[in-house]
């Protein structure tokens, strides 16, 4: 058909004539005439500068174009594009922010119009950057973020002022904004235990919620109810909350719904973390004296010394046979490590002039964040030697970290207004 429409402008029209013979030596002009002409899209075709492009996650990606010539009314890619990625109709460009790491991956792209098609291959790959933070929007950048945790495939978060303070997020890049069981309450921590999300309040009444989902959450009542909880444990078949005020300090359940109120080794003590290890739950303090007790069941607690009775110890965890607690002040013995939760030894480092809130273990190493000081994270695979690293926003007041799925993941309190979540693998 082309050529038959060829001929008779030929035979019709020197014009038409003088235009072919300019168009031997010049093949995409004459097409670029001819399909100006005819006013019909005839001629598509379609590539780029590349065929195999790797793209790092959480990252936005240089926009991949194409050359095209010719005016293609739709484009499409088999397989669909990896998850955060877009393909413009109108040219065929890639462009996006890649959420899930992947190998290389062959896609077909093909633009079409209503009388042709052309397609071409290329090869994408998501990596990531491992020991680097990046960061990620939260469902609202104005909110204290306080707690953030992984379970059932889904990031889980928490806050404490405006509306809607939790946020959930299957990846960690995009989150949506969900409504906790108490708006007024302010949610300080949250921990995934037994298929179930458990977040605790230091004010309001029923300032324990969960949720299989961490969409849909139901209040708990406390024991004592108004105290001021903080978080909680799971270990030998039982649950256990501490507080930093009010009257047992302690409360432990056998369900996480139900709790019982239990007295603390010290009960004007400032109770902020707990954990569970070799058969034994430990929590520390950031005021009091003995600021570290441990119990067996939680529900009958020693008072044990920590190694620097001055320092608010602020976070504890366990892992590779150790236990360790980190300080939110103080100018030096900011980290102090135990093999048993009993007997302490204060670490010192760099770190000591920062401020520390938060501390896992997982993935391997022991992982911590804090809302002050340079370098605001820190690693260790022993506990004893770490290494600080730059965050992804150094004027946030990060809170909290959690890790799941391949990603730690960390939340500011405070700080600039913009992107209060970042991420990292390593």
């Amino acid at each position: 058909m082309y050529f038959l429409i060829l001929n008779f402008l030929l035979s019709c029209s020197p014009f038409y004539y003088a235009l072919f013979q300019n168009a031997q030596t010049e093949k995409k002009n004459f097409q670029r005439e001819l399909v100006s002409i005819l006013g019909i899209e005839l001629i598509l075709s379609l590539a780029y500068s590349g065929s195999s492009f790797t793209l790092i996650r959480g990252r936005a990606a240089e926009p991949i174009k194409p050359q095209l010539f010719g005016s293609p009314t739709s484009c499409s890619s088999s397989p669909t594009l990896p998850e955060g990625l877009s393909l413009d109709q109108r040219n065929c460009e890639i462009s996006g922010t890649p959420l899930n790491v992947q190998p290389t991956t062959k896609y077909t792209i093909t633009a079409s119009n209503a009388r042709v098609k052309a397609s071409t291959d290329i090869n994408l790959k998501v990596d990531f950057i491992l020991g680097s933070w990046t960061s990620a929007n939260s469902s609202d950048d104005t909110k204290q973020w306080r707690g953030v945790v992984y379970g059932n495939g889904i990031w889980v978060a928490v806050g404490d002022n405006g509306s809607n303070r939790v946020m959930t997020s299957p990846t960690a890049f995009s989150w949506t904004a969900r409504t906790s069981s108490n708006e007024t309450n302010f949610w300080n921590s949250v921990s995934f235990i037994n298929g179930t999300f458990l977040a605790t309040s230091n004010s309001g009444t029923n300032n324990i919620m969960t949720s299989t989902d961490g969409i849909n959450w139901t209040g708990r009542t406390g024991n004592p109810d108004g105290n001021s909880w903080r978080q909680i444990a799971f270990g030998n078949g039982i649950y256990v909350a501490v507080a930093d005020g009010g009257v047992n300090r302690v409360m432990t359940s056998p369900d996480g719904i139900t709790w019982t109120a239990q007295v603390s080794s010290g009960e004007s003590n400032s109770w902020r973390g707990i954990t569970f290890g070799n058969g034994l739950f430990v929590a520390v303090a950031t005021a009091g004296t003995s600021r570290v007790m441990t119990s067996t069941d939680g529900i009958n607690w020693t008072a044990r010394s920590s190694a620097v009775e001055a320092n608010p110890w602020f976070s504890i965890a366990y892992g590779n046979g150790l236990f360790v607690a980190v300080s939110s002040a103080g100018t030096s013995n900011s980290v102090m490590t135990s093999p048993d939760g009993i007997n302490w030894t204060a670490r010192s480092g760099s770190y000591d002039s920062n401020q520390w809130t938060s501390v896992i273990f997982a993935n391997g190493l022991f992982m911590a964040v804090g809302p002050a000081g340079t370098n605001r994270a820190m690693h260790s695979t022993d506990g004893l030697t770490w290494t600080q690293i730059t965050t992804a926003d150094e004027g946030q007041q990060w809170r909290a970290v959690g890790y799941g799925n391949g990603l730690f993941v960390a939340v500011a309190q405070n700080g600039s207004a913009n992107a209060r979540v970042m991420t990292a693998s390593f």
